[in-house]
């Protein structure tokens, strides 16, 4: 009788069972022959083998380690997100699309009809939470649909129908069902006792399509997907202008509107209204600069002005506050843009006074929201300046 001690299989480091058509088998891995640097194995307790490939480097202990985890789709360009339930956002790309008076925007949310700018940036991060979900987290492997309601799945709080195309040009799209519930009550500890107090907190969890397996979903990423909107993700910048379009503006201020006409430097000189001495001195200061003549010069009452404070001012123009209120107070300066667009010939923007902090602002009479009140002073004064500076 084979005395299996001096092998390390008495008690066995390791003991698999394979079931097969024919029956079980049975693989014991024991000690280890220094001497040899093998492995002892013995198959259904008979032989003993000393193997050169040590099975037990590939032996994983836990159970998270055999399974199949979901995964998203492999896809080459998003198309499409759907999201409904406490939040609501229908995003799409549209990189081709005239859809606004500039083209630095490819995602839009839309409405019917109605294609509305976002960001990218803010809409590039929140496809990112999305596909960087780790589908590593189990809840359970196996809930039916009665298992649901725990995780807050029966009637998910959010749900994602996010659309792709493939390299092939074949459409994908999978499903993102994500529920949240009362975080279980635990001992509260003195790093619990400083947060605060009246934010509820919550379980989160996140369904792939009809999967079996629920994951849990850490509260930072549930609470990015919640707040998801076109609000959230829509452009801040009251202006996004390519000024090489631009072909005038005008300027309202206390009543009086102030016109400025864009031109090239060429089309200023044969007009006169840029002199020899002046262009003399262009061509000593931009000898080696060959664009010269077609920079582009702003003229106001027939002479050059400087525009860059107020184009300056006129970037900076950013919302703070996103909302949909009517004009109630006194308009302190209004704008239009006139451009180079068959599409979109001016863009007009009113700015209101709403209190001594902030201002409204509207988009040819839609209100965009609130913005800084400093803001507007910038511009108000760089324009004044402006038009106190005319000869």
């Amino acid at each position: 009788m084979t005395n299996f001690n001096q092998y390390g299989l008495e008690e066995p480091q390791c003991t698999m069972t394979f079931s097969t058509a024919d029956g079980d088998r049975t693989l014991e891995l024991g000690g280890y022959s220094v001497m040899d640097s093998k492995r002892y194995v013995s198959t259904d307790g008979d032989t003993v083998y000393l193997v050169d490939d040590d099975l037990m480097d590939y032996i994983e202990t836990e159970r998270d380690a055999f399974m199949a985890n979901d995964a998203l789709p492999d896809y080459y360009m998003f198309e499409s997100l759907n999201v409904t339930g406490d939040t609501s956002l229908n995003m799409v790309l549209d990189k081709e699309g005239v859809h606004t008076y500039t083209d630095i925007y490819n995602y839009y949310q839309v409405n019917g009809t109605e294609y509305l700018p976002l960001k990218d940036s803010l809409a590039g991060s929140y496809i990112s939470a999305i596909i960087n979900i780790p589908f590593t987290d189990y809840a359970t492997y196996n809930a039916d649909t009665e298992d649901l309601s725990q995780y807050g799945l029966d009637d998910p709080n959010l749900t994602l129908v996010f659309t792709a195309q493939t390299e092939d040009g074949e459409e994908v799209t999978f499903t993102l069902y994500c529920g949240a519930v009362p975080a279980a009550e635990t001992e509260e500890t003195d790093s619990d006792a400083d947060t605060d107090s009246d934010e509820a907190k919550i379980d989160a969890y996140v369904r792939l399509d009809d999967s079996k397996i629920i994951y849990h979903l850490d509260s930072d990423t549930y609470q990015t997907l919640a707040s998801g909107s076109y609000n959230t993700l829509r452009p801040p910048e009251v202006f996004a202008l390519d000024w090489d379009h631009v072909t005038g503006l005008s300027a309202t201020i206390d009543g009086e509107t102030y016109e400025v006409t864009a031109m090239t430097r060429k089309e200023a000189k044969e007009e006169g209204l840029i002199t020899e001495d002046e262009t003399e001195a262009d061509n000593q200061t931009d000898s080696t600069d060959e664009d010269t003549d077609d920079e582009l010069v702003y003229v106001m009452n027939e002479q050059l002005v400087d525009m860059d404070a107020v184009k300056d001012a006129i970037d900076a123009l950013k919302i703070s506050e996103f909302n949909d209120e009517k004009q109630t107070d006194v308009q302190e300066i209004e704008l239009t843009v006139y451009l180079d667009n068959e599409d979109y010939p001016s863009l007009n923007v009113s700015i209101y006074r709403d209190n001594g902090e902030s201002c409204l602002a509207q988009q040819d009479g839609k209100t965009l929201g609130l913005m800084d009140r400093s803001l507007m002073v910038t511009l108000r004064e760089a324009m004044t300046s402006v038009i106190l500076d005319l000869k």
